[in-house]
């Protein structure tokens, strides 16, 4: 797992500071813009769940259809031109669809809130720079390379809290924040051109003898179960917020659902970074069949995750207390910490079986793929539905969970039923068993400040947690992690 290991390190450190930025944004500043922070994140959330549709497939067939059209002498065939153009056409038509129903929607939108409504239409830029951003990282990452795009969306995560401050400090006005966020947007798309041309591979002569009807053919056919797939995963990851914002107020409600829900995203960071690197790589061994190569990936992958998982998870629970009573607002944010709960257990679940959606969509059954996951989709909608009426904004953390842990079940059974591959074992029950101990012991440190709780929370829970895993032995990978930090840390002590 060398290239993996490397670029998925480096890419996680990348994105835990980006969630350190988010951290001090949500703890010092989203309490005091809280209508504002949900009007930016449901307009983001909304754009977010429409880009699959828009996208129409692309960032699969961008690492699908690579190892055919890879050609350096002739650039490749055109290969990103025919990205941009795909995704630019079919955001184009999506819109297009939309305009006879554009009165009604911002009618039952002013009906909510009609202050901010006339600031929803910032999700038309803000949707296309998403789809540019997405598919010219994707294009990237066939070349093994994931850092650059982490850091430029990761300095999305300055920007937003210095926009809010500007807006407390009335230099911005509420237009001026939402607009300047979306262009921001378009600079770091500007940012991958950039990165491209340093590499070498910004090459956009299109080759129209190559791209001819057949080869059209096989790849709208691929795009197609693709977009279905994406669809359900989207709504999966967004429909939670649009919902909460659509059915209660996509204002307060929604700034409180986002706290729990970014707190408990933070426990997917490792994974984000090893999908991002290995999706190439399962694409290549798949059209090689090397199954055997994906088996191992699979399930070192499972358990890496899992571990590092745990931790963040364990340490997050442990603090999440001490952090809303700092951040103020206690009894308006206690919400929070449920759905942080919910919706932590259904990521950690999402982590332990790993790469099962990666194996299925880059093998010959990415059409069973689309297929789950519009159905899983249309019980996570009828889920919220009901247990949103039920019990407000907490019903869509319950129904996200639970459809979270349904997909990757049914994910995980089909990739042991078709590929005879499992990533699980009874060793996997030691992390959890060592968290769950480990929160345990910490409830009760509550007597001092509340950062000073978090800190001796987090090192005790830390340091118990890395010594246990270590000395068990349960992932070699972990154990050569922190063999190579302590090595490091021997060699800086000899300098010094």
């Amino acid at each position: 797992m060398g290239v993996v290991q490397k670029q998925a390190g480096y890419r996680s450190i990348v994105n835990l500071i980006g969630s350190i930025l988010g951290f001090v944004n949500i703890t010092f500043i989203v309490p005091h813009v809280i209508e504002i922070y949900g009007l930016y994140t449901f307009i983001f959330s909304t754009a977010s769940l429409m880009v699959p549709f828009a996208q129409l497939g692309m960032q699969g067939v961008a690492v699908k259809f690579f190892p055919e059209v890879k050609d350096e002498k002739n650039g490749h065939n055109g290969f990103l031109l025919f990205l941009i153009l795909a995704v630019t056409l079919s955001c184009i038509t999506v819109l297009l669809i939309l305009l006879p129903f554009s009165t009604k929607i911002i009618k039952h939108y002013e009906e909510i809130n009609a202050e901010y409504v006339t600031y929803l239409f910032a999700i038309i830029p803000l949707l296309y720079s998403i789809l540019l951003y997405n598919v010219v990282t994707t294009y990237i990452s066939n070349f093994k390379k994931i850092i650059v795009p982490a850091i430029l969306k990761t300095s999305l995560k300055i920007v937003l809290p210095i926009s809010l401050l500007l807006f407390l400090s009335d230099l911005f006005t509420i237009h001026q924040f939402i607009y300047f966020t979306v262009f921001y947007q378009f600079i770091t798309v500007a940012g991958l051109f950039i990165y491209l041309a340093y590499l070498k591979e910004l090459k956009l002569s299109l080759n129209t003898r190559f791209f001819n009807k057949a080869k059209i053919g096989k790849i709208l056919n691929y795009a197609f179960f693709i977009l279905l797939g994406n669809i359900g995963v989207s709504m999966a990851a967004n429909i939670d917020i649009f919902m909460v914002g659509t059915m209660l107020n996509y204002t307060t409600e929604t700034t409180i659902y986002a706290i729990g829900n970014y707190m408990a995203k933070i426990v997917l960071i490792p994974s984000l970074a090893l999908l991002s690197i290995a999706g190439p790589l399962i694409s290549e061994y798949h059209s090689k069949n090397q199954l055997d190569k994906i088996a191992d990936l699979y399930s070192k992958s499972s358990m890496n995750l899992l571990v590092i998982g745990v931790l963040i998870f364990i340490g997050i629970l442990a603090s999440v207390d001490d952090l809303l009573i700092f951040m103020g607002n206690t009894e308006i944010l206690l919400d929070a910490k449920y759905v942080m709960l919910l919706l932590g257990l259904g990521y950690l679940f999402s982590m332990a079986t790993s790469l099962n959606q990666t194996i299925i969509s880059y093998s010959k059954y990415y059409r069973a793929l689309s297929l789950i996951v519009i159905l899983v989709s249309v019980v996570n909608i009828i889920m919220n539905i009901f247990f949103i009426k039920m019990i407000g904004l907490l019903g869509a953390a319950v129904s996200t969970c639970a459809s979270l842990i349904l997909y990757n079940f049914v994910l995980w059974l089909y990739v042991k039923i078709k590929f005879n591959m499992n990533p699980f074992n009874v060793s996997m029950f030691i992390p959890i068993l060592i968290g769950f101990a480990l929160y345990m012991i910490t409830q009760p440190i509550n007597m001092f400040h509340s950062f000073v709780n978090i800190a001796i929370k987090s090192a005790f829970i830390s340091i118990a947690y890395i010594t246990s895993i270590y000395y068990l032995g349960i992932s070699k990978d972990f154990n050569g992690l922190i063999d190579s930090v302590l090595l490091r840390l021997k060699t800086l002590l000899r300098i010094s």
